[in-house]
């Protein structure tokens, strides 16, 4: 997971915490030091999810504002404990709200799809965008409801296609140097995914699945006891989304099968 220190000596903002680890802080602390800069006086947050939210804990001797989307707060919630939230010094960031340091723009941008509120931060004068879970360095991004909507998901991919970046900082794994070409890629395994289920349903089952079955069929027999059930959230999102387009329909007894 990575979190992104932005700023000068005089003002700097962090984007993402890290996991619920004092080792993440040390290590967000030493790059603030190595780096000479200002210790961060905003904590912006791409999600809620434990890697990338949990880490406020041990960023509290800050006092730094936490901010991001309100349609995290249940999520966030969630991950931190009611508790924990109540002491937080928090703040809702809108669709492109400026985060400004040091007289430098950074967007915020809701960009849903991983989790309903995401936000990815754009930095206009750098031409480089901090993407969070949406564009990641290497893998896809896992979708999983209810939080996340894969045609919400396609969405952002279009909306970030259209900005002039220059470089994708990923919340997970390296730099990424040729953001379009990934953006288009990213697109092209979804929609690539969806043919393939509609294709299972059209020539391999015209009867009836259950969402393992279908599962099992679409990723094969191979695929990890660890992380089988993210599969299976993940073909949700895309029976979700098959739904809304009339192309499938859900059983009432929560199986699913071509719409003829």
């Amino acid at each position: 997971m990575n979190a992104f220190l932005v700023g000068t000596e005089r003002e700097s903002l962090l984007i993402d915490a890290g996991f619920d680890d004092p080792h993440s802080a040390l290590a967000i602390q030493k790059a603030v030091e190595k780096n000479n800069l200002a210790y961060p006086t905003r904590v912006l947050l791409t999600h809620a999810h434990p890697d990338h939210a949990g880490g406020v804990r041990w960023l509290r001797p800050w006092n730094a504002i936490v901010m991001f989307h309100r349609e995290e707060e249940d999520l966030l919630r969630r991950t931190i404990g009611e508790s924990l939230r109540r002491s937080l010094n928090g703040q809702y960031l809108d669709d492109q709200a400026d985060a400004t340091v040091d007289g430098h723009s950074v967007i915020a941008l809701h960009t849903p799809g991983h989790t309903r509120g995401h936000l990815s931060f754009w930095l206009p004068e750098q031409r480089v965008l901090f993407s969070g879970d949406n564009v990641l360095g290497k893998s896809t991004t896992w979708i999983g409801p209810p939080e996340g909507n894969l045609r919400d998901y396609l969405r952002t991919l279009d909306r970030l296609d259209r900005l002039p970046v220059r470089a994708i900082a990923p919340g997970h794994g390296s730099w990424i140097p040729n953001p379009h070409e990934r953006i288009h890629r990213l697109r092209r395994h979804r929609l690539e995914r969806e043919m393939q289920i509609l294709t299972f349903f059209q020539t391999a089952s015209r009867q009836p699945v259950d969402l393992f079955t279908l599962t099992r069929a679409i990723y094969g027999q191979k695929l990890p006891d660890r992380v089988f059930p993210f599969a299976m959230k993940t073909m949700e999102a895309h029976l979700q989304k098959l739904i809304e387009d009339g192309l499938i329909r859900r059983t009432d007894h929560n199986q699913y099968s071509i719409k003829c």
